[in-house]
């Protein structure tokens, strides 16, 4: 029983104790530029999954379509 939780390994505290497999698997997700989202259960780990947004192919062109309608860009992450 308890709160079902998700996300950094922070926020899991002790309830998140992925094995080395997991471990490697979250080690390569970092390193391709996803984010490692943790989920448990109480005290009891339950997984992980990889989130990624992918820079679309036409962003480009669009943020130059919005600069020069005068339009002030920010990205935010």
């Amino acid at each position: 029983a308890g709160p079902i939780r998700v996300g950094t390994e922070a926020l899991l505290g002790n309830a998140c104790q992925p094995d080395a497999a997991l471990q490697a698997a979250v080690a390569h997700s970092r390193s391709q530029g996803e984010t490692p989202v943790f989920v448990s259960h109480g005290e009891r780990f339950l997984g992980a999954l990889a989130l990624a947004d992918p820079v679309a192919p036409h962003s480009r062109e669009a943020v130059a379509d919005l600069l020069k309608l005068g339009v002030e860009v920010r990205l935010l992450s």
